[in-house]
């Protein structure tokens, strides 16, 4: 889980709610801004319980489309369940989603304008259902997801430096300065497809050290942070 994205999708009020019953439809719109470089959007709803030994385990289905500003249809990623093995190893694919109660449309360079979000009650036999609807703006670039600044991190210990990305060939190029920014020791390179590094402050206090990375021209840089060494526990007499 990215707990940084996570926490400013609620801050911003990424989210909306509604219900369903069968064969009903609700419909949602959502304003997608310019030069994204992915939109997310996301299903959850809490499925009642359903009876001892039932063929499925879902009770109520819900399926979600989206339809962009050219009225192209998209769906959600799902698996196949048939007890196939070369199926079951094939991978996600789009498609409708019937064994999940969480369902995600997710468009790579998604067109700006408005975008119209379907939620249809398939088979709802214990309605109506509920559900939350949560969209997520990916920008191009790299986003850091720790560390952010403000952190206290002992100097003895190594630590993982995380981001996210969005979809990108170009390699990543992670930095750390021991100086509030003022300069900055470039780290390995890394492809880029990782999202993480290791760095170890050799047990040196920094009071502001900064950690950014790099990639295809975007730069995501943290706040200062600080790197002390650990108090050492004196015997009680």
């Amino acid at each position: 889980m990215n707990a940084t994205r996570a926490h400013a999708q609620i801050a911003s009020e990424q989210w909306v709610t509604g219900s369903v019953d069968q064969g009903g439809t609700a419909v949602h719109t959502l304003q997608v801004p310019p030069g994204l470089a992915e939109v997310r959007t996301m299903l959850y709803w809490m499925d009642p319980a359903g009876p001892l030994l039932a063929a499925t385990s879902l009770v109520n289905d819900l399926d979600l489309s989206a339809s962009d500003p050219q009225a192209a249809l998209h769906l959600p990623w799902t698996l196949s369940i048939a007890p196939d093995p070369v199926q079951l190893a094939a991978g996600a694919f789009k498609a409708e989603d019937h064994p999940n109660n969480v369902e995600q449309v997710h468009v790579l360079s998604p067109e700006a304008g408005t975008w119209t979000f379907t939620v249809s009650g398939f088979d709802v036999p214990d309605g109506p259902q509920a559900y939350f609807l949560v969209h997520s703006f990916i920008a191009p670039g790299p986003q850091l997801a720790y560390p952010l600044g403000g952190e206290f991190l002992d100097a003895s210990e190594n630590h993982r430096f995380r981001w996210a990305s969005a979809n990108s060939n170009d390699p990543v190029q992670p930095s750390v300065s021991l100086d509030s920014g003022q300069t900055w020791l470039p780290l390995s390179v890394l492809p880029s497809n990782a999202r993480y590094t290791s760095y170890s402050f050799s047990n040196t206090i920094v009071p502001d050290a900064m950690f950014r990375v790099e990639q295809g021209g975007y730069v995501s840089q943290s706040a200062a942070f600080s790197a002390m060494r650990r108090a050492k526990r004196r015997p009680s007499c």
